[in-house]
């Protein structure tokens, strides 16, 4: 991610809300105008999240760049700067739950699982996840959730209920940016409970909330982007809770030669692949 450096969030630590964040990680270009690729002589969008993809060397962005260990194979850091680094950064630098606190990820793809092995890290006595994707509650257990709800089987915020003894669950956590699983996910609280929001939803997308009686519940909605994260801290972070396997987000991740592309995206639609990596020879 590409960031200005000097905005009032930059400068607060909190880059993921840079003022100029969209020009310069979805405009295509330098904040010049200008672009760091071309093909016979024709300008090339780029700097997509600051560097662009699909290419053998990327021209990067100064701040779009974390330096990681030469020993640990790129094919598998490659996901922590986006999708891993946003489900675990939600839990540890924004929702920040206690030990013993109670925890709901709706949504077990790789922002929702690594949502569940960081609330399983920070010591949350129950982690439920919920989906529709069988293998995928599978794998979620395996990483750390306590309890799994297929999300066609009835109503999910009422099993929710009954499993924590009516109470809700503390946190919540959309990975979806479905409409209706936010709402699920608010229902779904505790008393002054807190639900995060990660997954994006199309612009001008709405989610409507019952407030007459929400406002005696006292819950909180958070936005999120990237897990409110500073890559070049955490991602050294989460490299090192990993070498200490503490943090195996490497059930994840699923590497395809670059020419299987197509079926890197048709495993990861049919949930086969959490997360795919395409590795282009050198």
């Amino acid at each position: 991610m590409n960031t200005c450096g000097w905005c009032r969030s930059c400068l607060s630590g909190a880059g993921t809300y840079c003022s100029d964040l969209y020009a310069r990680n979805f405009g295509g270009r330098r904040p010049d105008g200008s672009s760091s690729l071309s093909l016979s002589g024709e300008t090339v969008s780029s700097a997509f999240f600051g560097q662009s993809s699909f290419s053998t060397y990327a021209n990067v962005a100064e701040r779009a760049v974390a330096p990681v260990p030469k020993a640990v194979p790129l094919e598998l850091l490659g996901p922590l700067g986006c999708g891993i680094q946003t489900g675990a950064g939600a839990v540890i630098n924004t929702l920040r739950p206690a030990a013993g606190s109670s925890f709901a990820v709706f949504g077990a793809g790789a922002v929702g699982t690594a949502a569940v092995m960081a609330a399983h890290l920070v010591g949350c006595s129950r982690v439920i996840v919920v989906d529709l994707n069988p293998d995928r509650l599978s794998l979620a257990q395996q990483v750390g959730a306590t309890d799994v709800i297929d999300a066609s089987q009835g109503d999910v915020p009422a099993r929710i209920m009954d499993l924590t003894g009516g109470l809700g669950v503390d946190f919540a956590l959309d990975a979806t940016g479905a409409p209706t699983v936010l709402r699920q996910a608010a229902d779904s609280l505790a008393l002054r409970g807190v639900v995060g929001l990660v997954g994006a939803a199309p612009p001008g997308t709405e989610t409507s909330f019952e407030t007459g009686l929400s406002i005696t519940r006292g819950w909180t909605l958070r936005m999120i982007i990237e897990g409110d994260s500073v890559p070049q801290v955490f991602i050294p972070q989460l490299v090192e809770l990993w070498s200490a396997g503490r943090f195996p987000f490497d059930r994840l991740v699923r590497t395809y030669p670059f020419e299987d592309i197509n079926a890197a995206f048709a495993d990861a639609e049919t949930g086969k692949t959490v997360k795919p990596v395409l590795v282009m020879e050198q």
